[in-house]
């Protein structure tokens, strides 16, 4: 990956891990590697200038920003919270939440794939998306569902 800052988008939470986190960079000098900034509501702008995605979370319901990363073709890691595995499909990509050992591993092994590699997981991410987000597919589905069948006309 590009040399450049490391951007985290979001909020705070309810204790003070981020303050926690804030110290231990300081205390390794990591500074200048991390750049903290307030949650937006313009994801894709962010997401677009990405190399690839980070969602360091323990709790989501369906998560967005995964599947706009996907869907504009990035490199995405995720913790193993709601759909994610089924978002991704490979579980290389998928940590648990509460294990820094693991969260660390991902990215060095992100970090470590050649552009090569990157570029088949990235181009995968929106061959998945394309699947898992066509909107005649979801609509064949519920149909599906509710029992009418895939051929139903009205």
């Amino acid at each position: 990956f590009p040399s450049h800052d490391r951007h985290w988008y979001g909020g705070g939470s309810n204790d003070d891990s981020f303050f926690v986190g804030v110290d231990k960079i300081r205390s390794y000098g990591l500074q200048d590697v991390f750049n903290f900034h307030p949650p937006t509501a313009d994801v894709h702008k962010y997401v677009k200038e990405a190399d690839a995605l980070g969602l360091f979370s323990l709790y989501e319901g369906l998560p967005n920003v995964v599947c706009e990363a996907m869907a504009a073709s990035k490199l995405v890691i995720a913790s193993n919270v709601s759909d994610v595995p089924i978002l991704l499909g490979d579980a290389r990509f998928v940590f648990n939440p509460h294990d820094h050992v693991d969260i660390a591993g991902k990215i060095r092994f992100l970090m470590s794939m050649s552009v090569a590699e990157r570029d088949i997981v990235a181009a995968n991410n929106r061959k998945n998306a394309e699947r898992l987000f066509d909107p005649v597919g979801i609509g064949m589905k519920y149909l599906e569902l509710m029992g009418c069948g895939g051929d139903h006309a009205g």
